[in-house]
């Protein structure tokens, strides 16, 4: 929606209030892409025409300054600009100067829908080196300072200033963020409304616009903080985990909103129940986890695309034993308990291995604030192991309850131990398997199996001066099941790409919960859902299917984003893009050991919404599309077919 000329670069934008099929063109994912053309230097220095028909001269001047300093006045970043006085000027030219005038409109302007149009000139690497604005003083009723604002056209100068200003440092309209600098005095579904003041402070999304492509100094990579939980804690399934962490960038601030967390066993993962990926300052994200050791990495990107990662691991053990596998600690396993000491035959550590986690009989050690304790569990033989589960004294021990993973003690229970096995020549401390100021009645730990004949429980602290314990556990590893016998292979011209069909996706990166892979297997290959990556001109790109399994496919199609993204029409082999698809792809197929190119499915230069592609045909259990240039700087897809041969 812009016109060029291209000899001078000229390119005028529709500013304060004109951009209504322009702010669709532009698209708005994030605040940070709302920088379109940077400034090709700073500091600029702006001159001012202040003669107009609405105030004074010297008010005029004051209220441009108001607006003009709402940029300048952002730590962290290193946008300047220098006023230089007032000139006569009523024209907008290429001469070298950045000037704001007023003036009526005449034949050959454009449509006054808005207060102001922002003229920008830029060099031949598409950076702004000139900008000129125009006040239209006949179509709108100019007032100042906070009051006294009135008619359906009254809009107050320090508001419209500083929207312009954003775009004379390459900012587009934003339609979508609410109340920002850079929202359209008149939106494409609404018309004017009068006298707003909210646009003079620059909000959050402005901020972070300008402080990712304007940052003072070289921009630097992310500080990402993970505060909870511990690495290497261990959890039982309905246990609630905290996952809070927090995310500083020197030129941004608080990121904390983009912060992403993934795991090894279950893939990207929000907060239980919601579509909430972020977390911040007093807002952790909490959910329970399936059995198993999950590697757990938290990433963040800046404005620029650089990105700082995390890793924690956690362990969620089994509360019983998983099919095939055994208490090889019971006394009825043939296991024998022993202690450092017993209080009395009443407290024998027998009482540990009896089958009984609640009690009410338990282990009590004779050396009162005497630490460490120790309980030993030889078993019959030697035995493969992986999870070990510590029970420890309720405080209504004589009329105790069965334990759940989330019943506590404050009185008798153990607060500090840790598990060890016997290497066959001496003990060695289980990795992961230790806890301190523990309140948990049912203490569960998993970890890589390890093979042994007997383990201990070290206390180091319990509650009231004694060590005090009512069960241990030992669970033997389970022997694989056999592999399941292969599916059949589906019919020829099945999707084996589409989630219906059991297949997953995932993304190198992805911007927001609505903008995820997932989108591109739902089977609507319009949209208006998409994947949008979170990297802005930061190729490769990659968008990952897994299918259900091994599958012979001969055909692959890609959908890209249409123009009109919001109300799509269902795609034709002969529909082209101009704004927001994908130019340069390849797509590959996994040979079993490595990523291989498709025959025939590089393509370049594509402009086409739906790009088909047939080839020889290949065996293969995931694809990925690999994306090196875009139409503007950002990822898109709304689908990706892959069409079996049949057998």
């Amino acid at each position: 929606m812009a016109s060029f000329s291209s000899g001078s670069h000229l390119r005028w934008r529709y500013t304060a209030l004109s951009l209504a099929l322009a702010a669709l063109a532009v698209m708005h994912v994030t605040a940070f892409e709302r920088v379109r053309q940077p400034r090709a230097s700073m500091p600029v220095v702006v001159l001012f025409n202040p003669q107009n028909t609405d105030v004074s001269p010297a008010a005029a001047e004051s209220a441009l300054l108001v607006g003009m300093n709402a940029w300048n006045n952002v730590a962290r970043s290193a946008v300047q600009f220098v006023y230089g006085g007032r000139v006569t000027d009523t024209a907008v030219a290429n001469d070298g100067r950045n000037v704001v005038m007023f003036r009526d409109t005449s034949p050959g302007d454009p449509v006054a829908t808005q207060p102001a149009t922002t003229f920008t000139w830029t060099n031949s690497a598409g950076e702004i080196v000139e900008s000129d604005t125009v006040l239209w003083q006949n179509a709108y009723s100019f007032f100042t300072g906070t009051s006294g604002c009135s008619g359906t056209s009254g809009v107050y100068l320090e508001d419209v200033a500083a929207h312009e200003f954003g775009h004379w440092l390459g900012l587009a309209e934003d339609i979508f963020a609410g109340q920002t600098t850079m929202r359209p005095f008149r939106q494409f579904i609404n018309g004017l409304t009068p006298c707003e003041q909210y646009r003079r402070r620059l909000a959050p999304d402005d901020i972070a616009a300008i402080r990712g492509f304007y940052p003072d100094g070289p921009n630097s990579a992310p500080t990402l903080t993970i505060t909870s939980p511990a690495d290497g804690a261990t959890f039982l399934p309905d246990a609630t985990i905290t996952f809070a962490a927090s995310a500083f960038d020197q030129q941004e601030g608080d990121i904390g909103a983009r912060v992403r967390w993934t795991s090894s066993l279950i893939g990207e993962f929000t907060r239980a129940g919601t579509s909430v990926f972020a977390t911040g300052p007093g807002f952790p994200l909490t959910r329970s986890l399936t059995p198993g050791v999950h590697v757990i990495t938290i990433s963040v990107p800046d404005a620029q695309g650089l990105t700082a990662t995390a890793t924690r691991t956690v362990i969620v053990a089994n509360p019983t034993p998983p099919a095939g596998s055994t208490n090889v600690a019971l006394a009825s396993a043939g296991a024998v308990a022993s202690a450092s000491s017993f209080y009395s035959t009443d407290y024998s550590p027998a009482f540990v291995n009896d089958g009984r986690r609640a009690g009410p009989q338990f282990w009590n050690d004779a050396t009162a604030d005497t630490f460490p304790d120790i309980l030993q569990i030889d078993f019959a033989g030697s035995q493969t192991i992986g999870q070990v589960n510590v029970f420890t004294v309720q405080n209504n021990f004589t009329n105790p309850v069965e334990p759940t993973a989330s019943t506590t003690f404050t009185t008798y229970g153990a607060r500090s131990f840790s598990i060890e096995y016997w290497t066959g020549a001496g003990w060695a401390a289980i990795p992961g398997a230790s806890v301190t100021n523990n309140s948990l009645v049912w203490k569960a730990f998993a970890f890589a199996p390890v093979t042994t004949e007997k383990i201990r429980v070290v206390v180091t602290s319990g509650a009231l001066s004694f060590s005090r314990l009512t069960e241990v556990e030992a669970l033997s590893v389970a022997d694989e099941p056999p592999p399941p016998p292969p599916p059949p292979p589906p019919p020829a011209g099945t999707n084996v790409a589409a989630a219906a069909a059991g297949a997953v996706a995932s993304a190198s990166s992805f911007y927001s919960a609505d903008l995820g892979p997932e989108s591109v297997i739902d089977g609507n290959r319009a949209g208006p859902a998409f994947w949008n990556d979170a990297t802005f001109n930061g190729f490769p790109d990659t968008l990952q299917i897994d299918f259900a399994g091994a599958y012979t496919i001969g055909q692959v199609n890609v959908f890209s984003v249409q123009d009109n993204y919001s109300n799509p029409s269902s795609p034709t082999a002969t529909q082209l893009f101009t704004y927001y698809g994908i130019r340069d792809f390849t797509v590959e197929y996994w040979t079993g050991t490595a990523w291989a190119l498709i025959p025939g499915a590089g393509i370049s230069n594509n402009a086409l919404v739906w790009r088909s592609i047939t080839f020889a045909p290949v065996t293969t259990d995931k694809i990925r599309v690999v994306i090196v240039r875009a139409a503007d700087g950002w990822s898109r897809l709304t689908e990706v077919e892959a069409l079996t041969t049949g057998s």
